[in-house]
C-alpha cells in the first residue's frame, strides 16, 4: 500500500501524526539548547544580596487601613527601607493622558494624602538607594506608542533620580515589556503558570521559559501558591533552577520564607502580609 492509495481521512492522521512528531521534537530540542544555554549562563547585574525578603506596597501599619489604600505610599515605602527592606515592589499605572506613572493598585487610582501620588514624587522622596519593583499595571492595554511615550517618561524620570538600575519592570505582556527591555531597563517577565500537579503544567512552565530566554528578560517573576496548591512546588524548582526568580504572594510563614531565601537562583520573595517585618531574614546566614 502507498501514500497515493490511502483514504482521505488516513492520510490526514499520517499527516496529523507526523506534524506531532515533528513539533514534538522540535520542542525537545529547542528546550534542551535553552537548559544547556542557562545552565552555562552567568546571570550579572541582577539583584543578589543576602536579603532577600522585600516589601510589599510598603511596610503597612494598621493605622495605614483607615486611608483608601493600604500601602503604595511615601510613607510605607520610606517605612520599609528604615525597617530594613532592600528593595519595595510597588504598582502604577502608566497614564497616556497625564503622561505620568500613578501609584495605585487599582483603577480609579486611589489618593494619597486626598491627591494623586505620581512615581516621580515618590522615587524624588526615597532616593536613589533603594530597589523599586514597579508592578506596571494593565500593560497589554496600552497601544506600541503609548508604551513608547510610558518608556519615554520613565527615562526621564530616572535620569532625575539617577536609580535606573535600581528599577524593575514587571509586566505580562512580552512584547510590550520588551520595549522596556530595549530600553535599557530591568524587566521582570510576570507569566500565569498553572498549579503543580494539573494538566500541562509543566509544559507551560517550559513554555514560559522559553519566553524568557528568547525574550531576553531579566527575571522571571511567579505566584508562589494559588488558593493553598503550589505553584512554585518541585517541578518548577528543577525546571527553573538556572533562571532568576522573583516570587511573590508567599504566606508570611518564617520557615517558608528561610528556605526559598536559600534557593540560590530565588532573588526576590514577597510576603503576603503587608503588614510582616521579616527583612532581617539573612540567606548568607544560612
Amino acid at each position: 500500500m502507498t501514500y497515493s492509495t490511502l483514504s482521505r481521512k488516513t492520510k490526514i492522521f499520517v499527516i496529523f501524526v507526523g506534524l506531532y512528531l515533528f513539533l514534538s521534537i522540535l520542542y525537545l530540542l529547542t528546550l534542551n539548547y535553552v537548559n544547556n544555554q542557562l545552565s552555562a549562563r552567568t546571570v550579572s547585574g541582577i539583584y543578589n544580596q543576602c536579603h532577600k525578603i522585600w516589601a510589599t506596597r510598603g511596610l503597612v501599619t494598621e493605622g495605614d487601613l483607615r486611608h483608601t489604600s493600604s500601602g503604595n505610599s511615601i510613607k510605607t515605602v520610606q517605612r520599609a527601607f528604615s525597617s530594613g527592606a532592600k528593595g519595595s515592589e510597588i504598582d502604577v499605572f502608566f497614564d497616556p493622558k497625564l503622561n505620568q506613572y500613578i501609584v495605585s493598585h487599582n483603577f480609579p487610582y486611589r489618593l494619597k494624602e486626598g491627591k494623586l501620588l505620581s512615581l516621580q514624587e515618590l522615587l524624588n522622596e526615597i532616593g536613589s538607594e533603594y530597589y523599586i519593583w514597579l508592578d506596571l499595571k494593565k500593560l497589554g492595554h496600552l497601544t506600541t506608542n503609548e508604551v513608547e511615550a510610558g518608556v519615554a517618561r520613565l527615562q526621564e524620570i530616572s535620569k532625575l533620580t539617577d536609580n535606573k538600575d535600581k528599577l524593575y519592570i514587571e509586566g505580562e505582556d512580552p512584547f510590550n515589556l520588551g520595549i522596556y527591555r530595549d530600553a535599557g531597563f530591568n524587566t521582570i517577565f510576570d507569566p500565569q503558570p498553572l498549579v503543580e500537579g494539573s494538566w500541562g503544567s509543566s509544559f507551560v512552565m517550559n513554555v514560559y521559559k522559553l519566553a524568557y530566554y528568547f525574550g531576553d528578560f531579566s527575571v522571571l517573576a511567579m505566584n508562589f501558591e494559588k488558593r493553598g496548591i503550589p505553584i512554585y512546588g518541585e517541578n518548577a524548582e528543577l525546571a527553573l533552577r538556572n533562571v532568576p526568580l522573583f516570587i511573590y504572594h508567599v504566606p508570611d510563614k518564617v520557615p517558608i520564607l528561610e528556605r526559598l531565601s536559600a534557593i540560590s537562583n530565588i532573588r526576590v520573595v514577597l510576603n503576603t502580609d503587608q503588614s510582616a517585618n521579616r527583612f532581617d531574614l539573612n540567606s548568607c546566614d544560612r
